[in-house]
């Protein structure tokens, strides 16, 4: 068994990789031909695979009685699933026109899990790993 608050920081933890692989691969947008753009977003696609694994498997780690951690945590897989399945589909890479708004995308998306996290666990704010990926949300 896990603990709620131990839930969530994996789950950051998890989320500050998939940060890292949107950064990177909106670095390489730029330079990356349009019909590449598959393999720039492939590397996004794979963390966020990780990311969706793990969050299962930290829900099958939680106490039957934490329905509500639980739930959130099949919320923010939801969010992190839509994501990738956008990234997945060429016609909507193809409305993205820059790393920045692959940047932007993906900030709305973190933003979002960032709220449903303290919703159920305001003192989470306070951990190191929240504000990193705070940082990386704005």
């Amino acid at each position: 068994m896990i603990s709620k608050k131990q839930a969530y920081e994996l789950v950051l933890d998890s989320l500050i990789n998939c940060s890292q692989a949107v950064e990177n691969a909106s670095k390489q947008w730029k330079m990356t031909p349009k019909l590449q753009l598959r393999v720039v977003s492939h590397s996004i696609v794979s963390t966020i695979n990780k990311a969706l694994k793990g969050i299962k498997k930290i829900i099958s780690e939680l106490s039957k009685e934490d329905i509500q951690t639980a739930s959130t945590l099949d919320h923010i897989h939801e969010r992190l699933s839509t994501f990738k399945n956008f990234l997945i589909q060429p016609e909507q890479t193809s409305t993205i026109a820059s790393g920045a708004e692959l940047l932007r995308a993906w900030q709305i998306v973190l933003k979002n899990i960032l709220e449903d996290i303290t919703r159920q666990t305001p003192d989470i704010m306070s951990s190191k790993l929240y504000k990193t990926i705070e940082k990386r949300a704005s």
